[in-house]
């Protein structure tokens, strides 16, 4: 009987371990083992984002939880949604030896020769104010925003039909944080998946990202919006 995959998976800006509920009961009725936490300041996690000095800091919890795991644990699966691409790809620079895949779903994907810089160059252009339509987006001094999204926005770019606020961490990002090698990331296999129908980052940007950093295998998923782990779990 073959072994049991560990997956870990990450969630994308403003969300939490939560929104993966549908995925992790699906793969551990598969019979594979789940951890899906919260990156700091958001579901559960207490930490303030104001408090948060850089974007280390953010990905912290899952530098601490992959520093945890022993030598004689399995590597792992790791996944990353959205704005959570950063953080595997962090995580990959510094666990290169405790991941057996990286994969990146509708998510920001670096490498050794593609910047997140270059990433927030392009996204800057799309993410006018008519985009968030009918939310309320926030910037403070520290270049956190708050988005209080909209009725129309959640149903026609995320298909969240619930009006809520979600607080995202933008701010402090060091160009050196997020640098990434071929030594280190480059070792370790990527796959992409690409959400047809998302409204949010785009088929064109996730394109764009997949040919700026060739990822070892590019999957589609038909009819799924940004977030696929409620569109097509």
């Amino acid at each position: 009987m073959e072994k049991s995959k560990h997956f870990v998976l990450v969630h994308g800006g403003g969300f939490g371990a939560w929104c993966w509920y549908k995925v992790k009961t699906l793969l551990e009725e598969a019979g594979q083992k789940v951890t899906a936490f919260d990156l700091a300041g958001q579901g559960r996690n207490l930490t303030r984002l104001n408090e948060l000095q850089t974007i280390n800091d953010y990905h912290e919890p899952l530098f601490s939880y992959m520093a945890s795991l022993s030598s004689k644990d399995n590597k792992v699966i790791l996944v990353g949604h959205s704005y959570g691409g950063y953080a595997v790809s962090s995580a990959m620079e510094r666990f290169p030896y405790k991941i057996s895949l990286a994969v990146f779903v509708t998510a920001n994907m670096v490498g050794p020769h593609f910047t997140a810089q270059q990433i927030e160059d392009k996204m800057s252009n799309l993410y006018t104010p008519e985009f968030y339509k009918d939310s309320e987006v926030i910037i403070h001094d520290n270049e956190n925003v708050d988005i209080f999204a909209g009725s129309n926005f959640l149903a026609q770019n995320i298909s969240i039909f619930t009006v809520g606020g979600v607080r995202v961490f933008q701010g402090k990002m060091s160009k050196i944080e997020l640098l990434v090698s071929n030594e280190r990331y480059g070792s370790i296999p990527r796959a992409y998946f690409i959400a047809l129908e998302d409204r949010t980052i785009g088929v064109e940007l996730q394109y764009w990202m997949v040919e700026n950093s060739p990822p070892n295998e590019v999957r589609k998923i038909i009819g799924a919006n940004h977030m696929v782990m409620f569109s097509k779990p």
